[in-house]
């Protein structure tokens, strides 16, 4: 089968298993290749796999997806994939204002033009470093989503959207922060504050790259006013840059959780690319 170990593409030739950023032994659990992010696991040797645990311990391709958030205002959030100068931004808004004519992306109108902005090279290193120093940005790394399928996804997504016109590309130009060229920008459906926006998209994207992350908020119980044994659940799907903020810290403090957060670990290395 051409399809066995983790779900990884089997080489007959070689006996080996192609996890996209090299090639896997599955008898000695070694790969054959240095792990193209050594340098950010100084602490981990570069052959192994999966800390040599690979019981409990995945690896989907050498590389995990980021989600960034932060609460300014209405806060927001994003996602990334790749690593280092080969990292890739998505970031979804209404970078032209909302269908009341507001001029910011942050205002109250709670429709508009849905823009999805794909940035890479140093443009990406740029707007990560405004959200994560201006904008006091938390990062966390989701350890059992593919960047392969979220950027396959996201650039399906992006490729389908339609160009700005001239008139919305001087509009996009006079957004209050730098948000790259025209050209990096798609329109790609409607923007909505309560069930489609910048939260709501990188919950999507994270869900197609595989997570078992639900992205559901335990409220606590409903209150009573007398006591009863089974106090029903207060859940509710994660739609707000405070709501993924307060989710996302929580899971990365508990053990053997998929959520990791890395802010310093991100800050250090993006003001590292930049100098």
């Amino acid at each position: 089968l051409p399809y066995k170990f983790n779900g990884k593409q089997f080489d007959e030739e070689t006996g080996l298993y192609y996890y996209g950023a090299r090639y896997l032994n599955p008898m000695a659990s070694i790969w054959y290749g240095v792990d193209p992010l050594a340098e950010k696991y100084i602490t981990t040797e570069g052959y192994a796999y999966t800390l040599d645990n690979p019981v409990r311990l995945i690896d989907l391709d050498g590389r995990r997806p980021k989600l960034y958030v932060e609460t300014h205002g209405f806060g927001h959030t994003f996602i990334t994939v790749g690593e280092g100068k080969n990292t890739i931004v998505y970031t979804y808004g209404r970078y032209m204002g909302g269908d009341k004519g507001k001029s910011s992306s942050g205002s109250s109108d709670p429709s508009g033009k849905g823009v999805l902005i794909r940035y890479t090279g140093k443009d990406a290193l740029r707007y990560l470093k405004y959200e994560l120093s201006d904008q006091g940005a938390q990062a966390y790394e989701i350890q059992d989503a593919s960047d392969k399928k979220i950027q396959k996804y996201m650039d399906d997504v992006f490729s389908k959207g339609r160009l700005l016109t001239r008139a919305e590309s001087v509009k996009y130009e006079k957004s209050p922060h730098e948000y790259g060229l025209p050209s990096n920008a798609r329109v790609i459906d409607k923007y909505s504050l309560l069930s489609n926006n910048c939260t709501t998209k990188s919950v999507t994207a994270v869900q197609i790259g595989g997570t078992k992350l639900d992205f559901i908020e335990d409220r606590g119980t409903v209150p009573t006013p007398v006591y009863v044994p089974n106090p029903t659940q207060m859940k509710s799907k994660i739609y707000a840059p405070s709501d993924m903020s307060n989710y996302l810290n929580v899971l990365s403090k508990r053990p053997y959780s998929v959520v990791k957060n890395v802010t310093l670990q991100m800050n250090r290395e993006i003001n590292k690319l930049l100098k």
